[in-house]
């Protein structure tokens, strides 16, 4: 489409040649003429000097030499949406494999895909436009909503709710048994039974390889618009409010509470039955020993105000030479001590 079209149909406008022809998206440092990219990070504006891009997304102050500009405060959504208008996944068409095996009870909406060696257990039920790729297992009485998609190799455990528009990727376990053993007197363990259920609300995303456990007693719930990475733990009981984003290889220990809009970098350890505020943002390896106040940034473990973190951090690298220093002034004060104590 011409750069007239693209920003009508983003609701923006734009500086410029609006016949200028867009073939494609791109990144600032490969983009051609035909394409289109974008800048935010003020670090990359040196790049804007040599860039072939034809087409610029940019913030309002921002000064670009070719001239074709589209103007908006965030660039990087508007990028974004760039994106889903050139590229759109394909979905299969609606039809059941013949290799699918549907539980007694089981109820289908419209258009509904159900791919090879799929399994639906029993009094299961799919709302319209539900996709279900190859070799996914849904266990018995579960309730999938309008237009969610699942990936191939998926176990969706006894009575999940999964809500409207979600997207879960391949290999992601949802309802497994969450790890619950109580110490007995002998020394050894027993199993205390996961007789609960996982909620998903509309618009979660899950990623690859990553697991969400049921609880012992109740439910456990993540909430609407709330996005995992790959490889997230998300233990038994736990309650993840709206719009949090968890980023890959994170463990949320059982009975723990993200209030929501919080966001958690990669390899995060939070421990169990703690409350993290609405807003809080923690840094990458931040480990979580205790509640976190609403609004929060933290880092380190333990975890303590990012600007702290920041500070001791910073100091780390220089800790043998300061022990290097501590050392020599024992030692001066220990002779300067020998020689008072003669005199």
């Amino acid at each position: 489409m011409n750069l007239r079209e693209l920003a009508s149909q983003l609701g923006l406008t734009y500086e410029g040649d609006g016949t200028w022809v867009i073939q494609s998206p791109a990144s600032l440092e490969k983009a051609t003429l035909e394409q289109i990219s974008f800048i935010e990070n003020e670090r990359y504006y040196p790049v804007l000097k040599t860039t072939q891009a034809g087409v610029v997304i940019a913030k309002p102050d921002v000064s670009v030499p070719r001239g074709n500009v589209i103007r908006t405060p965030t660039p990087r959504l508007i990028f974004a949406q760039v994106l889903n208008l050139f590229y759109r996944a394909r979905l299969p068409k609606p039809g059941i494999h013949p290799t699918a095996v549907l539980g007694e009870g089981v109820r289908l909406g419209e258009r509904v895909y159900l791919g090879a060696h799929v399994v639906l257990g029993e009094n299961t039920i799919l709302g319209d436009d539900v996709v279900i790729f190859p070799n996914t297992t849904v266990y018995n009485h579960v309730n999938i909503g309008a237009r969610t998609v699942i990936h191939s190799n998926c176990s969706i455990n006894d009575y999940t709710q999964i809500g409207q528009d979600c997207f879960i990727q391949q290999g992601v376990a949802i309802g497994g048994e969450g790890f619950g053993f109580v110490p007995t007197p002998e020394g050894t363990w027993y199993k205390m039974p996961q007789t609960g259920w996982v909620v998903l609300e509309d618009g979660v995303e899950i990623g690859c390889n990553s697991t969400v456990d049921r609880a012992a007693l109740g439910e456990t719930r993540i909430g609407q618009g709330t996005k995992l990475d790959n490889l997230v733990q998300i233990s038994h009981g736990c309650t993840i409010g709206p719009h949090c984003v968890v980023a890959s290889g994170t463990g949320i220990g059982g009975g723990t509470t993200l209030e929501g809009h919080v966001t958690v970098g990669a390899q995060v350890g939070i421990r169990e039955h703690v409350t993290i505020g609405r807003g809080v943002t923690m840094a990458a390896r931040t480990g979580i020993h205790s509640n976190v106040a609403a609004g929060s940034t933290i880092a380190g473990h333990p975890e303590v105000p990012f600007k702290v973190w920041a500070k001791y951090s910073a100091a780390f690298k220089y800790l043998p030479e300061i022990q290097k220093n501590v050392r020599a002034l024992k030692k001066n004060l220990a002779v300067l001590e020998t020689r008072i104590n003669k005199e």
